[in-house]
């Protein structure tokens, strides 16, 4: 896995837990 992906990945999941925690 390239370390874009994996960036890509963690960015991802930051802005899906701030889209659905509200906090």
């Amino acid at each position: 896995v390239e370390e874009k992906e994996i960036e890509k990945y963690e960015e991802t999941l930051i802005i899906e837990l701030l889209a659905s925690g509200g906090k």
